[in-house]
């Protein structure tokens, strides 16, 4: 069904945008032409065959600025892979993109300050520091009355 075509596309679109983004490609570029390239060759890859023209309207970039993203990211060692081996290597840099986020997020908690003491703890602290005020003028009290 078409529906599912354009999930599939849009689904290729992002992946192929998450490789130029781990091939540094995305660095110093407007985001209109990388996704313009990106939403170009998905297209292709799953043969809807959408021209240029049809993409440069959508995005709105110049044919120069397409045509160069195109070729930018067919210099890349992704570009050779068909569309199976190209879906299986996304998935695997999401995954361990996935772990090491985890991994990071994990030793942040370990490494987290202690909580702040709560309203209850506060007030128990306080009243253990009346106790111990009160015990220690009973003491000064008895030493007084002994003298």
């Amino acid at each position: 069904t078409p529906e599912v075509s354009k999930q599939r596309i849009s689904n290729t679109a992002l992946r192929l945008i998450g490789q130029m983004k781990r091939d540094w490609m995305q660095t110093g570029r407007r985001p209109a032409g990388i996704c313009g390239a990106a939403l170009w060759m998905a297209c292709h890859m799953h043969h809807v065959y959408k021209t240029k023209a049809d993409v440069m309207s959508v995005v709105h970039v110049g044919w120069a600025t397409l045509d160069r993203r195109v070729r930018e990211f067919s210099a890349n060692q992704a570009a050779a892979l068909t569309l199976r081996e190209f879906e299986a290597a996304a998935r695997a840099a999401e995954d361990e993109q996935e772990q090491m986020l985890e991994l990071m997020a994990s030793k942040n908690q370990q490494q987290a300050l202690p909580a702040p003491p709560t309203a209850a703890a506060a007030a128990s602290d306080h009243q253990q520091q009346q106790q111990q005020q009160q015990q220690q003028e009973g003491d000064q009290t008895d030493l007084q009355i002994q003298r």
